[in-house]
């Protein structure tokens, strides 16, 4: 009965986006981590896109300027290697919670448990994702 009375209330959920659409956008952008690639990952936003990474410290808004905060990451030798641990999709929106293993080469590596929410515009584009990470995220 639980069950059902979910699904019902689940069903009355409205978006102009699919759960697919949201979960593509999601996995495409761990995919873009996963390969280095900015210019992928900035092509997943909306034009005015507002990242909070983390929540607290000014957002970064706009595509250009994400894209810009992206490559001067890129500019250090590290690789990203993000492993996805669970996805919530409701509506246009999901909650992910992932892990990102970080090497800088030669240096340092570390790995940060991560939970975002992702929310898509109706063209399915990423309009906002807000990631929450602290000092406990990091081992």
């Amino acid at each position: 009965m639980i069950k059902t009375m979910m699904k019902q209330l689940l069903n009355a959920i409205q978006s102009d986006v699919t759960p697919e659409q949201v979960s593509g956008a999601v996995n495409a952008y761990l995919d873009s981590w996963r390969n280095g690639d900015s210019e992928a990952r900035a092509a997943l936003f909306s034009d005015n896109a507002r990242v909070e990474d983390p929540v607290g410290v000014p957002a970064i808004e706009g595509k250009p300027a994400l894209l810009a905060f992206w490559q001067r990451a890129a500019a250090f030798p590290t690789k990203f290697t993000p492993t996805l641990e669970s996805i919530v999709v409701c509506g246009n929106e999901a909650i992910v919670h992932f892990s990102m293993h970080i090497e800088v080469v030669g240096a340092a590596q570390g790995t940060l448990q991560i939970i975002e929410n992702f929310k898509l515009d109706k063209t399915g584009k990423i309009a906002g994702l807000r990631a929450f990470w602290d000092e406990k995220s990091v081992s």
